[in-house]
């Protein structure tokens, strides 16, 4: 198969010949079209199989590796990503809560993948249970690098996150208290260089009860 990514549309233009179609009793044919970056869409025309006017492409993994230039990175979801359910639940009982953004390699850029995560923060801190509520978040770190590094980073972290919520969610931004940490406060003294340590930790300001009813 051979497909040209448009950036600007989210969709691959395909060109493929000698497919498989079960719908068609296992017919050969060939197609033009478009298809979108999540594979469930097709647009195009298809010859060789007359009676089929509907189907599916199924992806596969291919046998050989694709070229380094035509890879799209697509969003997975992490292990340790924490439901909206959960984060407000423990807002509730705890009064905080740790979540692994995910970032680039010591920059404050939010990767596609750490997105996910802050679509679940977003959608229940916009909802009615917590709308009310000032939140406090604040940026860690690990112990690899300087105090000065290390605090400027977590700053800007926690920076980010409010940019992404007041962005995405049309958040009030003097709702949220933005703070950074360095490796002043590491979750695991006892391993300083632990992953666990570099993370993301939404406070709330307020009390629950206040507004919970």
């Amino acid at each position: 198969m051979e497909g040209v990514y448009e950036p600007s549309t989210g969709l691959l233009q395909l060109s493929g010949r000698d497919w498989l179609l079960r719908p068609a009793g296992y017919r050969f044919v060939s197609f033009e079209g478009r298809v979108d970056a999540e594979g469930r869409n097709f647009q195009g025309l298809v010859s060789g199989a007359p009676r089929c006017t509907t189907f599916n492409l199924s992806r596969q993994p291919s046998l050989a590796p694709p070229q380094a230039n035509c890879v799209i990175e697509t969003p997975t979801v992490q292990a340790d990503q924490v439901s909206a359910g959960t984060i407000v639940q423990e807002l509730a009982s705890k009064g905080s809560i740790d979540l692994n953004i995910l970032f680039d390699f010591a920059k404050s850029t939010v990767r596609p993948d750490g997105r996910i995560q802050l679509d679940e923060l977003g959608r229940i801190l916009m909802s009615p249970v917590l709308a009310e509520h000032k939140i406090g978040i604040y940026g860690h770190t690990d112990a690899v690098g300087s105090d000065e590094a290390n605090q400027q980073l977590s700053e800007q972290r926690a920076a980010a996150v409010r940019d992404y919520l007041i962005e995405r969610f049309n958040a009030p931004a003097d709702r949220f208290e933005v703070r950074g940490f360095g490796k002043e406060r590491l979750k695991n003294p006892g391993a300083p260089l632990d992953e666990a340590n570099r993370r993301v930790e939404i406070v709330l300001l307020s009390d629950f009860s206040k507004h919970s009813h």
